[in-house]
């Protein structure tokens, strides 16, 4: 009973306890002299060095899981629940409910949520993001607009660091960071696709489904993609910053129609901007999305 305690108090977050996370001594914060002025860490959660893989978590989760099997029924946001009644001839039945109970758009809720459950949030709390519960509220996981941005305004070069295999990521003020190609994990309990993909949460939720933004790194040029929250992936932060212009657009309350932005707050027209992630303003309601 007093390991099975003791294990549980291990592998919960610093927070419950109203402990202050401590930011690792090697953690550092690069300017990559980025438009939007985004610091990147320049090591993962979980890591004590630039090259090490570090944790792997589910999108909202703030634990590691230890055996590195990631699946739907043991993720932190999704419930099962079998209910049995008596139907009307007298026969006792049952049935099984399962949906995700965090982060759930309306429009998915009667097929995604647990019993029709939504809450329409597409942005992780404080408390569901893994780079603030372990190294404090100055951390956060990045945005899939920040990523966007990295992969638009840096140079990237697949190469091997002290015999690990990452991207070396170089700014335009030619300073530069490491991301190390840990791959992902999913229910083979094993890390899958090591040494090939680089594979990072962003705290995007998509806001038409219950799955979320993973900036992908494969060999091709960075791909925003909709995982499953469920699967094992590493978490590289950013720090925060009130001054930090790549989630603003012009706010402006007189505006009645539509304008559409790029995540850099300049104006584009929709026919011209394909494949981009475009930021939708119409009055003071903001939306984002991709421009298929």
């Amino acid at each position: 009973m007093k390991k099975l305690l003791a294990m549980m108090l291990i592998s919960l977050p610093m927070s419950q306890f109203g402990l202050v996370a401590a930011v690792p001594e090697s953690v550092k914060s690069i300017d990559l002299g980025l438009p939007s002025g985004t610091m990147w860490a320049n090591m993962n959660i979980g890591a004590s060095s630039m090259i090490e893989y570090g944790g792997y978590y589910a999108w909202g989760e703030t634990s590691p899981k230890s055996n590195l099997f990631f699946s739907e029924d043991n993720y932190k946001y999704f419930h099962t629940e079998d209910v049995s009644y008596t139907n009307e001839e007298g026969f006792v039945e049952s049935v099984t409910y399962k949906g995700y109970t965090k982060y759930v758009p309306s429009i998915v809720s009667e097929t995604d949520g647990f019993r029709g459950f939504y809450d329409d949030k597409s942005d992780l709390d404080n408390d569901d993001d893994v780079a603030c519960v372990e190294w404090g509220d100055e951390w956060e996981m990045p945005s899939v607009l920040q990523c966007e941005e990295l992969s638009q305004f840096c140079i990237w070069e697949k190469v091997k660091m002290n015999g690990v295999s990452g991207y070396k990521i170089v700014g335009p003020n030619k300073n530069y960071i490491f991301l190390p190609c840990g791959g992902f994990c999913s229910t083979s309990w094993i890390q899958n696709k090591i040494e090939e993909y680089a594979c990072y949460w962003t705290s995007s939720a998509i806001p038409y489904s219950v799955e979320s933004y993973s900036m992908d790194w494969t060999g091709s040029p960075y791909n925003g993609v909709a995982q499953r929250r469920y699967i094992g992936r590493l978490i590289r932060p950013v720090l925060k910053s009130k001054s930090s212009s790549i989630n603003q657009v012009p706010n402006d309350s007189r505006v009645t129609t539509c304008q559409y932005f790029n995540i850099y707050g300049q104006s584009v027209e929709l026919e011209s901007s394909k494949g981009q992630i475009i930021i939708k303003k119409e009055g003071n309601k903001v939306t984002k999305f991709i421009n298929r």
